[in-house]
This record gives structure tokens, C-alpha cells and sequence, in this order.
């Protein structure tokens, strides 16, 4: 989605304008550099809160025409429930506009800066959505003159996921000759796929060879048993007699 320069309103300043100076009031901010916001000087600065119209943006860049003010401050505004106070993170750091002389002199109190995307606050600007931007302006260097800003811009733009979601879907329409060249494709003879090789198979393994018994020692002849003696007792002479015959 290409960027926009959108349309704000002053929701509220702090301190009022200038007193009696009503072409100096808080709307001439919107009106271009031949009109000025000017506020009294205050120890605190003067602050300007604008509301963008037609919801949330992400601001890309802004450009800042000055009115008297030293250092300048853009801050976001976060939703907060009625009747407390908005809290707020900062989306451009404190800026010098002037310097300490030119403060005091008056001198280049209408310089014009812009900043761009690198200098913006990388995790407030690009990643989310703001309605509300509060601007502050303060003078440390005089406490004799106003201060204020000439006009402010701001390049915004949707973020990522917003735009993917508004973003319609893509649609190709393919053309005569692509389609054309496609059923040529589908009615032209396809060749026949070449056969394939019968698949290899791999030789068995060797048998395992079966597992030997370990050797048996020869048998040990068995010892011979000792032979027995048997001792007869001799008999005795009286035992012996003769038979005489008559």
C-alpha cells in the first residue's frame, strides 16, 4: 500500500496559545509554514496531541517546520480506560532544532527537519499502529520568548499484516498459447517407459563351518594289581599214620 500523507486533528495543547495572539492558536499547526502554533514559555515545555483521521497508522518518517522551540519530541499515545493517564512511548528522541545561540538571538527559529525512518524508534514505529502523536516542545535556553512549531507531517502507511489482509488474492489467467501448448502435452503419445533391469540378487554367504570338538587326551593304561600270595600251612607229621593189614 503506498504511503499517505493522512489528515489529523489537535485533540488538545498544554499551555493554551498565546494570549491574545489567536492567529498563533494550536490548529495553525495543520495550516502550512505561513502559520505558527505559539504557546508561553514553560519550564515544562508546551505539548500538542493530534489524532489521526480514519484510525491507526504506522508512521514511517516526519518532517517538523520549527517556531521557536530548542529541542522537539514525538511521543505515541497509548489507549488507556477514561479517567487515567495515557501512557506513552517515544517514537522520535529529543531532537535539537536550535542551538544556544541561536536560542537567545532568536535566530533560525523557522528551520524546517525532517527525519526519516532511521531515526524513529525501531520497535514503536515499524511494528505497530498509533492514532494519537503528542508533541513536545521545549526552550531550556530563554524564558522571554514563546515557542511552538510552524506546521508537522507525517508518512504513514498500514502495517505488514494489515496490508496482507487488504491486500486482494493474486489470480493468473494463463494464456491461449499456454493452454494451447498444454493440450498438445496431454493428447501428444507419451513414450513407453523402458523396463527395468530385474533387480540384483546377492549370493547366500558361505555355510558357517560347524564348531570342531576340542581334542581328547589318549586313555592312561590302569595300574596292575598286585598279586596274591597265598601261604598253606605245611601239616603236621603226627597226623600221618599207616594201616597195617592183618
Amino acid at each position: 500500500m503506498a504511503d499517505e500523507a493522512p489528515k489529523f486533528r489537535v485533540v488538545w495543547c498544554s499551555p493554551a496559545s498565546v494570549p491574545g495572539a489567536s492567529e498563533h492558536n494550536a490548529e495553525d499547526t495543520l495550516m502550512g509554514p505561513h502559520h505558527e502554533w505559539q504557546a508561553p514559555w514553560h519550564k515544562d515545555g508546551a505539548a500538542i496531541e493530534l489524532e489521526f483521521e480514519g484510525g491507526a497508522l504506522v508512521v514511517k518518517n516526519v518532517d517538523i517546520a520549527n517556531a521557536g522551540s530548542a529541542f522537539v519530541e514525538v511521543l505515541a499515545v497509548l489507549p488507556s480506560p477514561a479517567g487515567k493517564r495515557p501512557s506513552l512511548q517515544v517514537l522520535l528522541p529529543i531532537q535539537m532544532l536550535m542551538t544556544v545561540s541561536d536560542a537567545k538571538s532568536g535566530a533560525n527559529r523557522n528551520k524546517s527537519r525532517f527525519f526519516g525512518p532511521e531515526k524513529l524508534t525501531q520497535g514503536v514505529s515499524a511494528q505497530k499502529e498509533w492514532q494519537r502523536i503528542r508533541v513536545v516542545c521545549t526552550n531550556p535556553f530563554t524564558q522571554d520568548k514563546p515557542l511552538g512549531l510552524s506546521y508537522i507531517r507525517f508518512n504513514v502507511g498500514k502495517s505488514a499484516q494489515l496490508e496482507q489482509r487488504l491486500e486482494p488474492p493474486k489470480i493468473t489467467i494463463p494464456s491461449a498459447r499456454s493452454l494451447g501448448k498444454a493440450q498438445d502435452q496431454k493428447h501428444s503419445p507419451q513414450p513407453k517407459p523402458a523396463p527395468l533391469p530385474p533387480p540384483k540378487i546377492a549370493p547366500p554367504p558361505p555355510p558357517k563351518p560347524s564348531p570342531q570338538p576340542p581334542p581328547q587326551p589318549p586313555p592312561q593304561p590302569s595300574p596292575a594289581k598286585p598279586k596274591r600270595t597265598i601261604k598253606i600251612p605245611a601239616r603236621p607229621a603226627s597226623l600221618f599214620f599207616e594201616c597195617v593189614h592183618t
